[in-house]
């Protein structure tokens, strides 16, 4: 049985028998309300500076998260990791002065000794010539965009990460236009008649996985050329390869740095460069950058806001002016004196026009012209709209009317039409020739197009590569 007793504030509480706690009976809300107001009014609104203080109190605390909460709000969850471009440690970097010619001094003539006899009265005359080669720029440009509600929904900074990843694109396009001019440099000064020293200047590696016996074969290919070859240009997947080899290859040293989690930049008198870029099964040698070429930067990565308004959205153009020269020619003309470029081929040279042999009766330099960007195939060149190309007609026609008509291009007028694409326009030195039939044979040392067209462009000596079969 329970027994009814008297609390002081006037509230009725059941008493239990046996000495157990009293239960407080059921208070009304607004008593509830009451307390809470009073309980308010006694408590003095907090100054700036203690909400500094409490706010610095609460992020120092580690322990329940709070840091790691503030973090994750400010970015989003990575799926990979930022990517770090390789041109600028490759080449020498090199900001050009606008309104200002861009050419550069090669040196490339060797100089000679003799041992005279008794008898001869004369040495020989050594001569010696400057080049100067100019570039031509080319722009990669980007465009993002986000729509502006996203702005609104994410809390993480939008804006940054868009501009992040473009900025990242552009790095990987810069090196992809290396890689693509570095395989082009040699294999274009493997095929010269006077490139006597080395055949070529790739190692195949018969293992499946690279080995330093591949580095060092391949390092010695620039040795002759009395131009060691000291960088690695790698892909990461390849760069694992290394993890692999024997303790008698590396020594104790390199297999601590990799136990320790180490990350591994250099291997003896290499240094290692990374790139995802880089394909597969191929790793490329470089010498120091003042020895291989220049990265010439008319105007360095330009912001500017584009948004479209009407539609909502909020967007910039990113682009960049620049170039690569590794003192070698893009496109060359078959002649039956061999491949040459614009400087080497004269009147008179003959080359394979559609017909069999034709003649070259000019030559033509172009400079700062108008060109556009057409993809034929697979494949991508440069020209002006004027020049003229066969068609699957058998016609020749300008570049121009061709992208007009729709129109499909004959390289080997025994082969396939091929499809042309425009992709843009542009401005770059560049050079025709004219000949007996209207047609010569050209090749694109840069992209790897040859073929016949119509009329109207490194030092690879320290470059080596291997091959992994």
């Amino acid at each position: 049985m329970n027994e009814l007793a008297t609390v002081a504030n006037g509230q009725v509480a059941l008493q239990p028998r046996g000495g157990l706690a009293p239960r407080v009976a059921a208070r009304k809300s607004d008593d509830y309300v009451a307390t809470i107001e009073a309980r308010r009014s006694r408590q003095a609104p907090m100054t700036r500076e203690a909400k500094v203080t409490k706010m610095a109190l609460i992020l120092s605390d580690e322990m329940h998260g709070f840091r790691r909460l503030g973090v994750g709000m400010v970015g989003p969850i990575q799926l990979k990791l930022r990517y770090q471009g390789i041109v600028r440690n490759v080449l020498v970097e090199d900001p050009v002065t606008p309104g200002t010619p861009v050419e550069y001094d090669v040196w490339d003539d060797l100089g000679q000794a003799y041992i005279l006899s008794g008898t001869e009265g004369e040495v020989r005359v050594t001569p010696f010539e400057g080049k100067r080669i100019p570039v031509r720029f080319f722009r990669i440009a980007s465009r993002p965009a986000i729509r502006k509600e996203d702005l609104f929904y994410l809390r993480i900074n939008a804006v940054e990460q868009a501009q992040d990843e473009t900025k990242q694109a552009i790095l990987k396009q810069e090196d992809a236009r290396l890689l693509v001019i570095l395989q082009a440099a040699v294999t274009d000064y493997a095929t010269r008649p006077d490139h006597v020293v080395t055949p070529n200047h790739n190692i195949t590696e018969a293992s499946g996985y690279l080995t330093p016996g591949s580095l060092y074969s391949a390092v010695a290919m620039t040795d002759l050329h009395e131009l060691p070859s000291a960088r690695i240009l790698i892909n990461p997947f390849d760069f694992r390869d290394m993890y692999r080899w024997d303790i008698n290859q590396t020594g104790w040293a390199f297999k601590d740095r990799i136990v320790a989690g180490e990350t591994i930049t250099s291997f003896g008198e290499f240094q290692i460069q990374r790139s995802i870029i880089v394909p597969q099964a191929k790793i490329f040698l470089t010498p120091e950058p003042n020895f291989l070429g220049v990265f010439p930067v008319l105007y360095s990565l330009d912001v500017e806001e584009n948004h479209a308004v009407e539609a909502f959205w909020k967007g910039w153009v990113f682009d960049e002016m620049v170039a690569m020269c590794l003192s070698s020619k893009n496109v060359q003309i078959e002649t039956k004196r061999g491949w040459l470029s614009s400087t080497e081929v004269q009147e008179g040279d003959e080359t394979p026009g559609r017909n069999g042999w034709t003649r070259v009766e000019a030559v033509h330099q172009y400079a700062n012209s108008e060109v556009i960007r057409l993809r034929i195939g697979e494949k991508e060149v440069s020209c002006t709209s004027a020049h003229r190309w066969l068609t699957s007609d058998g016609e020749l026609l300008p570049a121009g009317a061709i992208l007009a008509s729709g129109a499909k291009i004959l390289l080997d007028p025994k082969g396939v039409p091929e499809a042309v694409e425009r992709l843009g326009d542009d401005r770059e030195d560049t050079w025709c020739v004219t000949t007996a039939d209207g047609t010569w044979t050209f090749r694109d040392t840069e992209t790897g197009m040859s073929g016949i067209t119509g009329n109207s462009i490194l030092n690879p000596r320290g470059i080596a590569t291997i091959t992994k079969s």
